[in-house]
């Protein structure tokens, strides 16, 4: 559950019906396999939207050390970590350039979703592994509550492997990912607007969601006792409900098809809420006008 806030069962309201065509009810068919992003593309993702995370190096005695720390990433998708000029770390690193950065949001929704490790190597005194001041890199978007200041060089991690921790992902406690999957994978692309289409069906749609999961779990809206949306990929929904005499859940809900960005999510969502209702209302065509009157005479 996301927050205290719950999201009681909205009122019934009336909608212009569109009945769906027949091959796009076909296509909600057979997409267990595929109605989710994998774990190399969520820890892609993830790492995408953060900005810091916390440096583990070995100190001289063989004590690990965490260091908060901002990043930035290169069109390849390395990790660029800032140190400044006389952090201890640096001197951690020559002698052993063995790491990890942890990665995990600071806010919802985006935290509930996973966390990440990446763990490799950082060569400081490698001239090509390090530059002053992030140069021309593609900066991920610092967290808000970040306090660091500006460091004075950035170092490229050589990644050996990430470890993904999936949160939404329940079925994935820790799952590895191999370096050359990892940089294959492209982040979602909805990463940059999610959190604002959670918000949106949440506040002001919340009928949509109950109807979506409604159907998902196969379970009469009068049925439902909470629904809220988690977030949002290119792949599908996930959404926490309750039902009558039963217990919180997360449930995963996939769309017929991969999104292409924010205005394709807001359709596909709005048109999975159109074929719950029309599950909810079967769709009975009114008998011609003609038949009527024979009928009447």
């Amino acid at each position: 559950m996301m927050s205290d806030k719950v999201l009681r069962h909205p009122k019934a309201s009336s909608r212009i019906h569109c009945a769906p065509s027949i091959i796009f009810r076909r296509s909600l068919v057979a997409r267990e396999a595929t109605n989710k992003p994998s774990p190399a593309e969520t820890a892609r993702t993830i790492v995408s939207i953060v900005g810091d995370g916390t440096l583990s190096t070995l100190s001289p005695d063989g004590a690990p050390i965490g260091t908060p720390v901002s990043y930035t990433l290169d069109k390849e998708g390395s990790t660029w970590v800032n140190l400044p000029a006389h952090a201890p770390e640096i001197q951690y690193l020559k002698a052993n350039s063995r790491c990890s950065l942890l990665v995990k949001p600071q806010s919802l929704p985006a935290r509930a979703v996973a966390s990440v490790s990446l763990v490799g190597r950082i060569s400081v005194t490698d001239p090509g592994s390090h530059h002053n001041n992030a140069g021309a890199q593609e900066a991920s978007p610092p967290s808000p509550s970040s306090s660091l200041s500006a460091p004075s060089s950035s170092f490229r991690m050589n990644l050996d492997k990430a470890l993904y921790f999936g949160g939404l992902d329940e079925s994935l406690h820790m799952h590895e990912v191999s370096a050359s999957e990892y940089l294959s994978a492209e982040p979602d692309v909805l990463r940059n607007t999610a959190a604002e289409l959670v918000k949106l069906w949440n506040e002001e749609r919340a009928e949509d969601v109950y109807r979506i999961v409604s159907q998902a779990v196969k379970v009469p809206l009068s049925q439902m006792l909470y629904a809220e949306l988690l977030w949002v990929d290119r792949l599908g929904l996930y959404i926490s409900c309750e039902k009558e005499g039963g217990e919180s859940k997360v449930v995963r809900v996939p769309f017929i098809r991969p999104v292409l960005d924010e205005r394709d999510a807001r359709s596909a969502i709005t048109m999975a809420a159109q074929i719950a209702w029309e599950e909810e209302r079967p769709y009975t065509p009114a008998p011609p006008t003609t038949s009527l009157t024979a009928v009447n005479n």
